[in-house]
């Protein structure tokens, strides 16, 4: 099994959970993230600039088995690529086991 943690923007959750819904992936968790930026985001308020470097995005977690890993980052690039700065990462990391705490299932069968 696989963990594909992917890290967009906001605006992007919706496409990406749907195409993510539509290729069979049972279920992701969303935690909203603050990113550094390398170049400050500079946002007049009242007259003034004010630099933000810390910038709103999404992080999605995803556990898939082994022959779904590619899918799953066909479909959120897919969703997501707009060939500018911003557009986001994945990660990719193996997963040695799951369980789920009510059944006691593990391996695939806790993933559905």
């Amino acid at each position: 099994m696989k963990r594909v943690e992917a890290v967009l923007l906001p605006a992007h959750l919706d496409d990406v959970a749907e195409r993510l819904r539509m290729i069979g992936v049972p279920g992701m968790t969303i935690t909203p993230i603050r990113e550094t930026t390398l170049t400050d985001q500079v946002e007049m308020y009242r007259g003034a600039p004010v630099i933000h470097y810390l910038v709103p995005r999404v992080r999605l977690d995803i556990v898939v088995n082994d022959d779904m890993t590619e899918t799953v980052i066909t479909a959120v690039t897919l969703a997501v690529r707009r060939h500018e700065d911003g557009d986001g990462r994945i990660f990719v990391a193996p997963v040695e086991e799951v369980i789920r705490i009510r059944t006691g299932e593990t391996g695939a069968d806790a993933l559905a």
